[in-house]
């Protein structure tokens, strides 16, 4: 149904939540120390 495209896209956008959102965590971690 889905276009490899569009898949692609996606997987690639959610790839780069998953890492800024470990990051802002390792940020938000080392801050407080």
């Amino acid at each position: 149904n889905i276009p490899p495209d569009l898949s692609q896209c996606v997987f690639v956008i959610e790839q780069a939540l998953s890492v800024r959102a470990l990051q802002e965590l390792v940020t938000a971690a080392g801050s407080e120390t």
